[in-house]
């Protein structure tokens, strides 16, 4: 009988202890998972810049294309049997939509609906400071950084500077 309570004791002590590790590595977790997609944004804009600049050296030209498809087109299958780019950038996932826009002269990779965990992850890396905008963001607000996230009180923007 003794035994009984012993191990009653024991799996009660074990499942308290269990639990108690499972909700600080739960929070842990949701941190390095907004680390990871920040990061993953980031090695696609990386991979797109170089793949991009690589396509500009050769052609003397931009491999630019009214959309992101149509940019992976030119970078994937050129002309001249050269290819810059073996995949498309994937957005990381629970995210909103992966993109590239123009900015003048500028390229920039975008991504909309991150959290504001990974806003914050993305301007760590990128070396700003977290920006809050007054209104809805627009690529003008990020125009010229590398790599940015803005946000307002509902909607957010990342950047990656491509070209």
């Amino acid at each position: 009988m003794t035994y009984l309570i012993a191990l009653i004791i024991a799996i009660a002590l074990g499942a308290v202890i269990a639990l108690l590790s499972f909700v600080n590595i739960g929070s842990g977790f949701g941190n390095q998972s907004a680390a990871a997609k920040a990061q993953q944004f980031s090695q696609a804009g990386s991979q797109l810049e170089v793949a991009m600049a690589a396509y500009r050296a050769d052609n003397a030209g931009t491999a630019f294309d009214t959309d992101l498809a149509g940019t992976f087109a030119n970078l994937e299958n050129d002309d001249s049997g050269d290819n810059w780019l073996k995949e498309a950038p994937v957005k990381p996932t629970g995210t909103g939509t992966l993109s590239l826009q123009q900015d003048g002269t500028d390229v920039y990779l975008t991504l909309d609906g991150v959290s504001s965990q990974i806003c914050d992850e993305i301007n760590n890396l990128g070396g700003q400071s977290p920006a809050s905008l007054g209104s809805a963001p627009q690529l003008s607000d990020v125009a010229g950084n590398r790599l940015i996230c803005v946000t307002d009180s509902t909607d957010t923007l990342a950047s990656f500077k491509v070209e």
